[in-house]
């Protein structure tokens, strides 16, 4: 099909709804009646009827920029030497803390954004840690962390106490 598309383009072949979707470039904003317009082909944005609806939009937009922040003004390799803090090489995230309640195990990472796996046996595949595990029958705890962007963390593996 994007054969027949392209071909169709560069024959000049394409009405203007069409041939949009080789633009270089988008507007800067996008305002599109989905049930109307269902393909989004009619950008409604420049449309003084629709002035309320965009600037609630655009507010609704500042107001959740404030509270969770946006990097989309930054390059990749801007967020990485943030991430790396300046330096030439990946961070590396911290082995897994394991904290204790009676049976159960709670598991953290000093690395803020780190996902965390364990497993039990060696030959089971990872679980992502969520909440507190039941460790009760089993002897060993096989824990790791990554966040993205940094290196793996060292494996950590725990002689479970027993209850």
């Amino acid at each position: 099909m994007m054969k027949v598309i392209l071909q169709m383009r560069d024959e000049k072949k394409l009405n203007e709804k069409q041939i949009l979707w080789f633009r270089q470039t988008k507007p800067a904003e996008e305002l599109y009646d989905c049930v109307a317009d269902p393909l989004q082909l009619n950008n409604l944005a420049d449309d003084p009827a629709h002035t309320k609806t965009l600037t609630a939009l655009r507010n609704a937009y500042d107001e959740w920029i404030r509270k969770v922040g946006d990097l989309s003004e930054m390059t990749e390799r801007e967020m990485v030497n943030k991430w790396w803090n300046g330096k030439a090489q990946a961070p590396k995230t911290e082995t897994p803390l394991i904290t204790y309640n009676g049976s159960n195990v709670t598991l953290s990472s000093r690395t803020i954004g780190a996902s965390i796996g364990y497993k039990f046996y060696w030959k089971d595949t990872w679980s992502v840690f969520t909440t507190q595990i039941e460790t009760q029958g089993h002897d060993s705890l096989y824990v790791v962390a990554q966040r993205i962007g940094y290196e793996k963390s060292d494996l950590g593996r725990e002689v479970l106490k027993k209850k």
